[in-house]
Parts: structure tokens; sequence; C-alpha cells
């Protein structure tokens, strides 16, 4: 999900492709195929909970995520993308924990259709994200 979030970002591409490239990210993440890799990264983080040194050692390999993340971000501000009061931290995180948020719903006895969830939040990737100097 990072990669493709940062290769939507990276590249010099229009408005409309930015927009379909981040669709395709959050379709990716929250597909039902990816509903194995959810639990996987669930049950690493559960597990680094309870062990010091796994966590200290995620730790840092969490912290170099966000920030290339965050450094996409940046770089899309810079070009006029991204709106400038997003604080990059702070979507970065947010970028990498709405696929955790979808497993609440991957236990439900009666689950969100998952076209639902996805329009969910790519309206707010798209409401809050991109910058509306771009948009038509």
């Amino acid at each position: 999900m990072v990669s493709d979030f940062e290769m939507a970002l990276a590249d010099n591409v229009a408005i409309e492709e930015l927009i379909v490239r981040l669709k395709q990210a959050t379709e990716w993440a929250l597909h039902p195929d990816a509903k194995k890799l959810r639990r996987e990264r669930i049950g690493t983080l559960g597990r680094a909970m309870n062990n010091s040194d796994f966590m200290t050692a995620l730790a840092v390999l969490q912290t170099q995520t966000t920030a290339r993340v965050a450094d996409v971000i940046e770089r899309a501000q810079n070009k006029g993308l991204v709106r400038q009061e997003v604080n990059p931290k702070v979507f970065a995180v947010f970028i990498q924990s709405y696929s955790l948020g979808k497993i609440v719903d991957d236990i439900s006895t009666d689950p969100i259709a998952g076209s639902d969830w996805s329009n969910f939040i790519n309206k707010l990737l798209l409401d809050y994200l991109i910058s509306p100097n771009t948009q038509n």
C-alpha cells in the first residue's frame, strides 16, 4: 500500500491520473483478497506489543515508512497537488492505518459493502488531500 501511494504521488502526472492512482491504491488495500495481509499486520503489531525488542525493531521500520510517505506528500505539496494545510506526517499515518481499520469490519457478522468503505476513504482522501486548485 505505501509503495502504491508513493507511486501515485511521486510521478509527474496530471491530477486526473493522480486521482485514479489514489483510488487504485485504496481499492488494493481494502480488497477482500488483502484480508490475510491485514490479519498478518495486526498480528505482527500485537506480537510487538508484548516483546520490547521486537517493538523497538518494528518502531524503527515504522518510523522510516512514515517518513517516506510524509516525504512524498511534501513533494506533492510543493507541486501544488496536495493542500498546504495537510500535515504530511499525520496524513502518512492515516494512509497506513485505514486498511487496519478495515479489520474491525472483516470480523463483523454484518460487514459493510467493500465499495462503501472504499468510497468513504476515497472521499476523505480526495476532499482533504487534493488541492482545490487542481480540481475541476
